[in-house]
């Protein structure tokens, strides 16, 4: 199964830079400010490696567990990888390890809920 993410990833991943192209062209945005993050959710680290070797650096995961499964391997021998919460963080996962994510959670549902997180996140990179 890797092989056919290492051979569909890139192309998939051209598409989405040609869409980025023609839509930065008509916004004058510059297209290289536009950062792609690859979500991960169901994907095994087969998948997340072949992104990584297409030239993404930005991956996104909604699923707290699974992502301290499939990431601090993944995180200590790939230099410049960026691993962000998607969505919410439920408040039953406020006490789990967080150094897996190098980015940002989204949202924290609840105020009651924010000042448990304190310190939960380090800093990004």
């Amino acid at each position: 199964m890797s092989s056919d993410y290492r051979a569909l990833i890139p192309e998939r991943l051209s598409s989405i830079r040609e869409g980025i192209a023609e839509a930065s062209g008509r916004s004058g945005r510059d297209p290289g400010s536009v950062v792609i993050q690859a979500v991960t959710k169901f994907h095994p680290i087969a998948a997340v490696e072949a992104a990584w070797d297409a030239g993404l650096r930005s991956f996104g995961e909604n699923r707290v567990q699974e992502a301290l499964d499939k990431f601090p391997g993944f995180l200590a021998t790939h230099a410049g990888a960026q691993l962000e919460l998607l969505g919410h963080l439920q408040s039953n996962k406020l006490g789990m390890p967080s150094a897996s994510f190098t980015g940002f959670v989204q949202s924290i549902p609840g105020t009651s809920s924010a000042g448990s997180s304190s310190g939960w996140m380090r800093q990004p990179r």
